[in-house]
């Protein structure tokens, strides 16, 4: 996934994060370097919202300025993608690299 993500930042894509974790994200962080792929990050715990519920994701609309609609939001969990779609911005469901790859095709 790293190597994924490092191809999609040489393209110009910005990556950002959106994730129901706690305060602990921070350990997890720090111990998987992956993270520091992430250009930003908006954690539930700093805006009391959880997905898939449609604040959070209006919640990270606004820190970033960004349109949903250019966005690809990508979640393992059905109910998050459901969410995301449901506040317009297009989803995938990650069941790994290679079908990521294949998917995204359709939107850049």
């Amino acid at each position: 996934m790293r190597q994924f993500m490092e191809q999609m930042k040489r393209k110009g894509y910005k990556l950002l994060g959106l994730s129901n974790w706690s305060a602990r994200v921070y350990d997890v962080m720090r111990k998987f370097g992956i993270f520091s792929e992430l250009d930003g990050y908006l954690l539930s715990k700093d805006v009391h919202q959880l997905k898939p519920e449609p604040g959070i994701y209006h919640s990270f609309y606004l820190k970033f300025g960004v349109d949903p609609a250019e966005c690809v939001f990508i979640d393992d969990k059905p109910e998050n993608v459901a969410g995301s779609i449901a506040t317009g911005m297009p989803a995938i469901r990650f069941t790994s690299v290679e079908k990521l790859r294949e998917e995204l095709k359709g939107y850049l």
